[in-house]
């Protein structure tokens, strides 16, 4: 079940819980009866959705789910899941980015993640951003490395990152294989026009926000301060194989 959906049902049910109490509490009169009844009433309503809400977020998937070993939350891109961290081979500060496939069709995505702005908005962090494209095969888990430079100035310290991603899938999504999704992110990065449009939709009464989706993370230190290479993509996991995968880290 999609996020969105499950914190508008997570609302409703919050909303007609304090209604439910409220009516309870209060004394039905002639004129009110019908309204009070009715209003006492709403476990009818917010019950079976709250068990909707445990059946989603406790229904088991039928394949196994890898990022969950990795990491405690990931991203969501329409149906294929990612998360990403920086690790060191041998002096350099290499980008691990896994990622899953939620559903039993083949997928295209573009991922890109970039350091964010400080809290006023203005200055971003003087590091590169990371852009791959790649295939994903029906359900299987993989990586990504991608080699990275950190200039001395930021090793050691944390950095914010900013988030965007696209999947399609040529062939129609399929069969949905597992079950818990992530967050979802944007398709594309926040710009400085998103500022214009917020101020102007803020003027005609209809806001208009745009919040990209980020994590922060620590750079690791005493790693080269420039690195070369192509993303490289791996296929860790495929419907069929041990239910083992192997980092290499």
């Amino acid at each position: 079940m999609n996020q969105s959906i499950k914190s508008v049902i997570a609302l409703l049910i919050l909303v007609a819980l304090i209604v439910n109490v409220v009516a309870w509490l209060s004394r039905a009169t002639s004129d009110t009866r019908t309204v009070i009844w009715s209003l006492r009433a709403l476990p009818l309503v917010w019950v079976p959705l709250l068990a909707l809400l445990i059946w989603a977020d406790f229904r088991k998937d039928k394949l196994p789910n890898f990022l969950l070993r990795y990491a405690k939350g990931y991203f969501e891109s329409n149906g294929l899941s990612f998360t990403m961290f920086p690790t060191v081979v041998g002096q350099t500060c290499t980008w691990l980015m896994l990622f899953q496939n939620r559903y039993e069709r083949p997928c295209q995505t573009a991922i890109s993640f970039r350091p964010g702005v400080g809290h006023l908005g203005i200055r971003r962090a003087k590091m590169n951003e990371v852009s791959v494209e790649f295939d994903c095969e029906g359900a299987a888990f993989g990586v990504i490395r991608v080699p990275y430079s950190v200039p001395a100035d930021y090793q050691g310290k944390k950095v914010r990152f900013e988030v965007a991603a696209v999947t399609r899938y040529p062939e129609g999504h399929g069969q949905m294989l597992r079950y818990r999704e992530g967050t979802n992110v944007s398709k594309h990065h926040k710009w400085g026009g998103d500022v214009a449009v917020m101020a102007v939709s803020g003027l005609a009464g209809h806001l208009h926000y745009h919040k990209a989706s980020s994590f922060a993370v620590r750079m690791p230190i005493n790693v080269a301060e420039h690195a070369d290479g192509p993303p490289v993509v791996e296929i860790l996991w495929l419907p069929g194989d041990p239910d083992s995968v192997n980092l290499g880290i």
